[in-house]
C-alpha cells in the first residue's frame, strides 16, 4: 500500500465509512477502481466505475488514461473492458470540432504515440472487430446507463452464519 496515492486511500478509508465515494475529481476515478481492485473490492471499485460512467460522458478518453488502465490492469478486467469498449465507440482519432485546434493537435498526436507503444490495447480493439457493430453504423456508448452492467464487478455475500464461522467467500484468495 506504501506505492499507493495518500489521496486515494484516503477516498477509501472514507468509503468505508460513508458507503459514498465523495465526488473528487483530483484523484481519477481509474485510480480508484484499480485500488479497489487490489483490495478486492468489489463494491468500491463499483462505486468508482460509477464515477467512470459519469466522466466519459462529459469528456473524451485522454491517451494517457487509456495507457494507465492498461499498465495497472489485468488481461479480462472490466476496467480494461471499459476502455476498449470507449475506444471503439469514440475512436479518438475520428475529426472532432474542437474550439481549439492545438490542443485537438496535440490530443490525436498523443493517441497516435500510445498506439505506436500499447501492443495490448490495439490488439484487444483489433481482436474485438470493427468500428461497426451487428449492421449499425456505430456501437454503444459504453458509458451509457444500459451497458452499465457490463462493467460492474459482481457483489459476493454470504450468509451471516458462515462469516461467524470464519467461513471464506467464495472466489477470494
Amino acid at each position: 500500500m506504501e506505492e499507493e496515492l495518500p489521496e486515494a486511500i484516503s477516498i477509501f478509508v472514507s468509503w468505508l465509512y460513508t458507503g459514498r465515494i465523495a465526488l473528487n475529481w483530483e484523484v481519477a476515478p481509474e485510480i480508484l477502481w484499480i485500488l479497489g481492485d487490489q483490495l478486492r473490492s468489489a463494491a468500491f471499485a463499483n462505486e468508482a466505475m460509477h464515477l467512470i460512467f459519469t466522466r466519459y460522458n462529459r469528456e473524451y478518453l485522454e491517451a494517457g488514461t487509456a495507457e494507465y488502465v492498461y499498465e495497472n490492469t489485468t488481461e479480462g478486467s472490466k476496467l480494461r473492458r471499459f476502455i476498449r469498449d470507449l475506444v471503439l465507440s469514440e475512436g479518438p482519432l475520428r475529426e472532432r470540432k474542437h474550439a481549439n485546434q492545438v490542443a485537438h493537435a496535440k490530443y490525436k498526436h498523443e493517441w497516435k504515440m500510445l498506439i505506436r507503444r500499447q501492443f495490448d490495447l490495439v490488439v484487444d480493439i483489433a481482436l474485438e472487430g470493427s468500428f461497426y457493430s451487428e449492421g449499425s453504423l456505430t456501437r454503444p456508448y459504453p458509458y451509457l446507463w444500459e451497458q452499465h452492467s457490463d462493467y460492474l464487478e459482481p457483489i459476493n455475500t454470504r450468509p451471516i452464519e458462515d462469516f461467524l464461522k470464519g467461513k471464506q467467500r467464495q472466489g477470494t484468495r
